[in-house]
């Protein structure tokens, strides 16, 4: 049994492998959950979220709440864009080129 599984393991990609252990991992846990899935988005009002009116959701559903990033990236990476000053020109279309040694375009 060791050796099918080990010729399973080398002959699908690893990405293919990973997302068929996801299905089944689904698979196995679909009884824990019940319905599909939904998401709504809510905004805070003193401490608490307050969801739109078409949330209908019983007492005690349990949710997960995550906040959402209001922020750009380029606003997130401001102290650190532009702080390189010697790149070469060309250095977007080839850095291949430069960090790996590839031939330029």
């Amino acid at each position: 049994m060791h050796i099918i599984h080990n010729a399973f393991r080398w002959r699908w990609p690893r990405h293919a492998r990973m997302r068929a252990k996801a299905i089944w991992m689904a698979a196995k846990h679909k009884g824990e959950r019940s319905g599909a899935i939904m998401g709504y988005l809510g905004k805070v009002t003193k401490g608490a979220v307050v969801l739109p009116p078409e949330a209908d959701l019983p007492d005690g559903t349990m949710v997960r709440v995550e906040p959402i990033a209001t922020e750009t990236l380029a606003a997130r990476l401001e102290g650190v864009i532009g702080i390189v000053r010697d790149m070469p020109s060309d250095w977007a279309e080839n850095h291949d080129h430069y960090v790996h040694g590839t031939l330029r375009r």
